[in-house]
């Protein structure tokens, strides 16, 4: 006998399982439902049209997509409005938010009071709102989240050295009439120094708030990342 159990979260339905065939069902915002069976590898064509615009690709394992789109569901976090998103680094699937999803829905939960930095500073440790040094980049950046209910500010910091992504640094060798690497690691452009074109307040400061709402939210954020803390 065919019985389907719906699976509720705070009184909304994010899917529904059929105890007799195992297949699992997912709703879209298209008005129909994701569905896999217990023994399904990859997904269909059918399938990929509705989950291409996620960046989810065929071979991916079925079940672990699922898992991902029902977690975002009962979080209320809309893949689809590139929200969040789901990413595979060496073998192992990520799921990320933009630094704008933990904005818009922290806010919508109606306890966010407002954020505090991000503030950022030298091995001095002295907090500045600005970092006016176009040689170097801060050492560290901290930003506080204010929730309702909570006496003061979730802080959370990062540190530029635990987060900085390195790349082999190549120069133009006009001999061979080509780039060659030097042997020496450089930070990826947008973590570079302001002189060299990069932005490193602004990066780190995006990897110490995503911390700082996890942090005060961990229900709702628990277990997403911003794609900034991976780029190491």
């Amino acid at each position: 006998m065919s019985t389907d159990v719906a699976v509720a979260h705070n009184g909304r339905e994010v899917a529904t399982y059929n105890t007799a065939d195992g297949t699992l069902r997912a709703p879209t915002p298209f008005g129909g439902y994701l569905e896999i069976g217990p023994k399904q590898r990859v997904f269909t064509d059918e399938q990929m049209v509705i989950l291409s615009p996620l960046g989810v690709e065929a071979g991916w394992d079925p079940r672990i997509v699922m898992t991902f789109l029902i977690e975002c569901h009962e979080r209320g976090l809309d893949p689809w409005q590139r929200e969040t998103y789901l990413m595979l680094y060496a073998g192992k699937f990520i799921r990320h938010i933009g630094i704008d999803g933990f904005r818009k829905r922290g806010e919508s939960t109606g306890e966010y009071k407002g954020r505090l930095g991000p503030f950022v500073c030298d091995a001095d440790e002295k907090w500045r709102e600005i970092w006016p040094f176009k040689d170097r980049p801060p050492v560290a950046a901290k930003v506080g989240i204010l929730r309702a209910g909570f006496d003061g500010p979730v802080w959370a910091t990062a540190m530029y050295d635990e987060y900085v992504p390195m790349q082999d640094e190549t120069k133009w060798d006009p001999k061979a009439q080509r780039k060659v690497k030097t042997g020496q690691r450089v930070p990826t452009p947008n973590w570079r120094c302001a002189i060299d074109g990069g932005k490193p307040m602004v990066m780190l400061g995006k990897c110490a708030e995503a911390q700082a709402w996890r942090a005060t939210f961990p229900a709702r954020f628990g277990g997403f990342y911003i794609p900034e803390e991976f780029e190491r």
